[in-house]
């Protein structure tokens, strides 16, 4: 592990999943959440949503496609370019010299602290979005086929003889 993720690791785990893991037995025996678990709740999904290789591949592509338009944002004050008053093939040669600077770069050392940063910080976004909503528990004697709109479900199947 590294210095860099030593932090966020035991953020994860003393104030996320420590938590969660407090509230976790009561749900699982069917008690509905109380107002005092739902940021418990809330925040261990946007972690749980944020920390998925999916949700990393998307920084990635989206770091990797906004890099020019941000580099020449940044330059072109600086030089003294009006990309307002350039013709659209001039500004898109520009941007993709950017783009093609930026990507010749070396890693920087400081890289996985930002990406760090970006993961607590959209977490921190997804959890205060996820505090909206209502949560409940669904529980039966019999298994059953439980659908909703966009419905989260944790199945035991050993419980149920099929695992």
């Amino acid at each position: 592990m590294s210095r860099c993720t030593a932090p966020v690791e035991g953020w994860l785990a003393s104030v996320v999943e420590n938590d969660f893991t407090r509230i976790l037995s009561s749900l699982r025996r069917g008690e509905q959440p109380t107002a005092e678990m739902r940021p418990t709740i809330a925040r261990f999904l946007a972690t749980a949503v944020i920390r998925t290789r999916t949700a990393r591949s998307y920084m990635e592509q989206i770091d990797h496609h906004i890099a020019g338009t941000v580099v020449l944002s940044k330059l072109a004050p600086e030089l003294g370019w009006n990309l307002a008053e350039m013709g659209t093939a001039e500004v898109e040669r520009l941007r993709d010299l950017c783009q093609r600077a930026w990507h010749s770069l070396p890693p920087r050392p400081d890289q996985e602290a930002s990406n760090l940063r970006v993961i607590v910080r959209q977490s921190r976004q997804i959890e205060q979005q996820l505090l909206k909503y209502v949560w409940s528990v669904a529980r039966t004697e019999r298994p059953a086929l439980l659908i909703g709109d966009a419905p989260a479900l944790a199945l035991d199947l050993a419980a149920h003889g099929s695992g």
